[in-house]
Formats: C-alpha cells, structure tokens, sequence
C-alpha cells in the first residue's frame, strides 16, 4: 500500500494510476514494438528501454504526489514520452494564474488517456490538443489523424472521460479520417 496522504481519495489515485502510468507504459511499448520491427528506430528501442528501467526504480508515492504538484511538468514529459509514437502538438491558453488550478491535474489525465486511446484503440499517429479557459472552465479540444479514438468496448478510462464529455457541433466532429472529441473540466 502507498504512503499516501489520507486526504487522498482511493479515486484520485485510481485515476492516476490508469490514466497516467497505464498511458505511460503504453508508450513504452509501442515505442519497444517500433524498434523490434524497425531497425530504423533501435534509438527509439534504447530510450523506451532506460524509461522503462526508470519507471521500475521510481517511487509511486513520490511519482503521485509530485504530479499532483505540478502537472504541467508532467504533462511536458508525456508529450516527450509519446515523441515518434504519437506526436501531440500542444497548445496550452488557459492564462498563468490558472496554472496551479485544482482542475489541472484532471486535464492533464484527460489529455494522457486520450493520447493512450488514440494510439492503442485508434492507431493514430498525430494527435492535436488545444486548453483554454472559457467561463471559469478548462475547454479541452483534442483532433487525432484516427478514425476512431474511443475504444467500441467501455472501460474505465472510456467511463471517466464520458464523465467530463463537451458536445461539439456536428460539422466538427465528423471529417473524414480524423476524430475530435471535447471536454470541459
């Protein structure tokens, strides 16, 4: 069991738990995968395979806590992580003041499990994401070059990010060979 603060919910450190690391290993291994078949990409192979060691020495408690801290930082290291497997393009307005805003943890989860879904469920390889701010709220807007992000089986990931859904307009939504989805937080 983690030494976490008791102030902690069980499903605060759930989320954490499948929507960062579950994305977080994803990554690994799709990056392990591309250089087993791709001599091209042994490079790649190599850093996945030191992240992979990384991950093994970390402490969860100390990993929980310093996202909770400061999840853009984290956030910077997903996008890095994702890099030759899914490129994300972020584009972050949500103004400085907001920046250590309760709700930005939860973002940034938004943000990795989608970016796991999309290469996973999706097989995309692009993956454009825009944050503002509008009424007092986190608009999350994420484009993928695949045709379906969302796995046709409902998991927990899938649940959760039902729960901060946005509807957009149809026209929006529905181009040919990409999928768009969005959230408010």
């Amino acid at each position: 069991m983690l030494g976490l603060d008791r102030r902690v919910s069980n499903t605060d450190l759930a989320s954490y738990l499948h929507n960062s690391l579950q994305s977080e290993i994803h990554g690994i291994i799709f990056a392990l995968e591309g250089a087993a078949t791709n001599p091209d990409k042994v490079e790649l192979g190599r850093s996945s395979l030191a992240r992979l060691r990384i991950l093994t020495q970390r402490s969860l408690d100390e990993e929980f806590r310093a996202f909770a801290s400061v999840p853009l930082h984290h956030l910077n290291q997903v996008v890095e992580g994702w890099k030759g497997i899914l490129d994300i393009s972020l584009d972050w307005n949500p103004p400085e003041s907001m920046a250590g805003d309760s709700r930005v943890p939860t973002v940034v989860q938004i943000i990795q499990e989608v970016a796991s879904n999309a290469a996973v469920h999706g097989g995309a390889t692009k993956l454009d994401v825009v944050v503002a701010v509008e009424g007092g709220a986190f608009h999350v807007i994420l484009v993928s070059n695949a045709p379906e992000v969302v796995p046709p089986v409902t998991g927990q990931g899938t649940s959760w990010l039902q729960s901060f859904a946005h509807p957009l307009p149809e026209s929006e939504t529905q181009v040919p060979g990409q999928t768009t989805l969005a959230f408010k937080v």
